[in-house]
């Protein structure tokens, strides 16, 4: 059988992304006060790592989004944009801890660049 690389959903072409609107997604009520929860957390001396441990139960609804999030990437979409982040409410610090820690359960986070940004 041979496929059409845009019969894959997690294919498309720039011009499809106007039509598409999987691939745009918000953060809900509760899982915006988890991210603040979190972040409160971290202001009680919680380390990255320990976070990122506690996701799965002390912010399950934050975590079933991002596995949605991960699936969607992997077979569907191929492409998200997440809105909503309570960035005015966790500090910009806070929020990178936080951000990765989010960016671990989709994948494994790796650099852009030689320079590790």
């Amino acid at each position: 059988m041979n496929l059409d690389a845009r019969d894959v959903g997690a294919a498309w072409l720039g011009r499809d992304l106007k039509e598409r609107k999987d691939w745009t997604q918000q953060l809900s009520e509760i899982e915006i006060r988890e991210c603040v929860l979190a972040s409160q957390r971290i202001e009680e001396g919680l380390s990255p790592e320990d976070l990122s441990i506690s996701f799965h139960t002390g912010l399950p609804t934050l975590t079933a989004r991002l596995h949605q999030i991960q699936n969607d990437l992997e077979y569907a979409s191929g492409a998200v944009t997440l809105h909503g982040f309570p960035l005015q409410q966790v500090g910009r610090q806070n929020a990178e801890v936080l951000f990765f820690c989010m960016l671990e359960k989709i994948g494994t986070p790796i650099s852009q660049s030689i320079q590790g940004d």
